[in-house]
């Protein structure tokens, strides 16, 4: 009975404790019970506060100097802000640094180290932040951090990953019905098996934010043409970046390009006015040679573009040669090719109103060079070895063969063997 009667007071007690504490201390702070022992400085060490802060957060207290076991104290709530590396945890009852370290899969070590604001990590108390360093993932693995709401379930659901493989994932998560917010889950990587797009469609890299219904729209397909062509997506609302989609491929009628135009493949990222500024033609122009493409806003690659052409010039005029532009030529490269000033390759162009805009196909007339003091004969041009330059590569670089190139220059013994500067001739084409 005498035991049965202690049990009850002490119970008493404990009620009488927490009506005492939600009583006099405020908001912002945290009651503990004096120990024996405890002093006020030694509290305040404890939580890592100031003695005047604890006093001030105590006008209850008379005399400070005189605490006794039983008594409340309330302690200032630290705003403790956990480093680059940590997430903050708040300590619950019972809670140890033994096991919010076993908790959370880190050293006890590692995780005193990342709390010097606690003197003594021997006594936490409900409440109170603890600063938990994260985890490095695994090979085969990529982190993410918990955010409020989240389960084991939906970041399952998220990354499109089985449960089963999430929980086996992270052994450090002794409860996988617990997470805390900034905690760490190692998420493993989905390896598909390669996926080979069937005939009539492409592939296509899922990127950060793309949903099926954003592919479809970008590649001007049906959201159901794009869902029937991927039957090893069980789940078209669930894709991930990394991912294979095939699309499939638009097949328009073969365009067949009108006198006055030229055809144009139209590549990744092109759109009608990348086109336009491309081979130098209005906007309007280029959209007036296409009445077959129905929405100008949408092209995709593979497809034809029909690009009008300027009209060739009647005839290069006495004393040039007519040249047809090459895919990366400009005048200045071709001015160069050939050996003379932009301003003559210029001047013999009136035709071509913006000398900055050729395009592949287009005539250009080329003034034919001096004979050099060299003497090369009519019909030929003058030509400086560069380093580098051989009889073959200069026979490529201005379209005539080999044989030609030799045989209009009998002063040159050995064919094999040119140096940078000397002069070879070069037959007009």
């Amino acid at each position: 009975m005498e035991r049965d009667d202690k049990i009850l007071e002490q119970h008493e007690q404990q009620a009488e404790a927490t009506v005492v504490s939600e009583q006099v201390c405020g908001p912002n702070t945290t009651p503990y019970i004096v120990r024996p022992g405890d002093t006020f400085f030694s509290i305040a060490r404890q939580f890592g506060v100031t003695v005047d802060a604890l006093i001030a957060a105590n006008p209850q207290i008379q005399d400070p100097s005189q605490i006794r076991p039983g008594q409340v104290v309330c302690i200032p709530n630290q705003q403790t802000v956990c480093p680059p590396g940590t997430f903050s945890y708040i300590v619950q009852p019972g809670d140890t640094m033994f096991t919010i370290a076993r908790r959370f899969g880190v050293s006890l070590q590692d995780l005193i180290d990342a709390n010097p604001q606690i003197p003594d990590p021997s006594r936490l108390v409900p409440g109170q932040i603890v600063c938990v360093p994260t985890i490095t993932c695994p090979t085969g693995t990529f982190s993410y951090t918990v955010v409020q709401g989240d389960t084991m379930f939906s970041i399952a659901q998220k990354f499109n990953v089985p449960l089963n493989e999430l929980i086996a994932a992270n052994p450090q998560i002794p409860n996988p019905n617990q997470l805390f917010p900034g905690e760490t889950v190692c998420v493993p990587t989905v390896t598909p098996p390669p996926t080979v797009c069937p005939p009539g469609t492409f592939s296509y890299t899922v990127q950060p934010g793309d949903s099926m219904f954003s592919i479809a729209q970008k590649f001007g397909v049906s959201l159901d043409a794009l869902i029937a062509a991927n039957p090893q997506i069980p789940n078209p609302n669930l894709i991930f970046p990394g991912q294979i989609v095939c699309v499939p491929t638009v097949t328009p009628p073969p365009t067949v390009c009108p006198p006055g135009t030229f055809s144009y493949t139209v590549q990744p990222g092109d759109s009608m006015f990348s086109i336009a500024q491309k081979f130098g033609v209005s906007l309007n122009a280029l959209i007036a040679a296409n009445p077959q493409i129905p929405n100008p806003s949408l092209i995709f690659p593979g497809q034809i573009v029909c690009v009008p052409t300027a009209p060739p010039p009647p005839g290069c005029p006495a004393g040039t040669f007519a040249y047809t532009v090459q895919p990366g030529d400009s005048m200045w490269s071709i001015a160069k090719k050939f050996g003379v000033s932009l301003d003559a390759l210029i001047r013999a162009n009136p035709q071509i109103p913006n000398p900055s805009l050729i395009f592949p196909g287009q005539t250009v007339c080329v003034p034919r060079t001096s004979q050099p003091p060299s003497g090369c004969p009519s019909g030929t041009f003058a030509y400086t070895v560069k380093s580098g330059d051989s009889m073959w590569s200069i026979a490529k670089k201005f379209g005539v063969s080999l044989d030609a190139l030799i045989r209009a220059n009998p002063q040159i013994p050995n064919p094999s063997q040119i140096k940078p500067g000397q002069i070879v001739c070069v037959p007009n084409r």
